[in-house]
């Protein structure tokens, strides 16, 4: 299998997984990164060793075996080409989703609240995750309309980055719907910060359930 796309963080562990998912033993594994430069037409002039900031392609090959013996390989690289969208979907976005958690940060810190001590937690809380020790994947944001017998959520156009992308719905069309119904269900909870996990299995490293960190804001 030989794959080339643009770099992006948890494409060589998202592989593994799969093939981990399918029985399928890798047995060679190689993963040279390069810097692209491009002319004005966009033809590649040169690959160069990998530099920071600059346009980087990931190059995987590898040889596998199957500990079934059978390997339906359009479906296999169906399910690949998701998965490396999911990453691609995410990396592209990570910039906006971090400039939106700090400005979640920064609303919470600011929100009248009865305990400052709770509210304190949560701001620190967000800087410990931006600090490398979380992975944003997505984001996007819902307009929570509440009546006397029936609670409606409804996307913010827009609104929504990384695996929750319009560009990446096409891959994972009930990811965003799994979101909602969550959200709904915990509209009226009893704290405006929410940190907890939806029944919805992540495309990327070891498909465990996403978590969720939410933040609910009236106006």
């Amino acid at each position: 299998l030989e794959i080339i796309f643009p770099d992006a963080p948890y494409l060589i562990v998202t592989l593994e997984a799969i093939l981990n998912a399918k029985n399928i033993h890798i047995t060679q594994l190689y993963h040279p990164i390069f810097t692209v430069k491009t002319n004005k037409k966009g033809t590649i002039d040169t690959l160069e060793s990998p530099v920071a900031n600059t346009q980087l392609v990931s190059h995987i090959y590898l040889e596998f075996t199957s500990k079934t013996g059978d390997v339906n390989k359009k479906a296999l690289l169906e399910i690949i080409e998701r998965h490396i969208n999911a990453a691609q979907s995410s990396h592209k976005d990570n910039k906006k989703i971090m400039e939106t958690l700090m400005a979640v940060k920064n609303e919470v810190s600011i929100m009248p609240s009865t305990e400052i001590k709770f509210q304190n937690e949560w701001v620190d809380l967000l800087d410990w995750l931006k600090n490398h020790n979380f992975s944003f994947f997505g984001y996007t944001s819902f307009n929570i309309q509440t009546g006397d017998t029936s609670i409606g959520v409804s996307e913010i156009k827009g609104s929504s980055k990384g695996i929750l992308s319009d560009q990446y719905e096409k891959y994972d069309p009930k990811i965003k719907e799994s979101l909602m119904k969550h959200s709904k269900r915990l509209a009226q909870y009893r704290s405006p910060f929410i940190f907890d996990t939806i029944s919805r299995k992540s495309p990327l490293q070891r498909f465990e359930n996403l978590m969720r960190l939410s933040l609910r804001s009236e106006e």
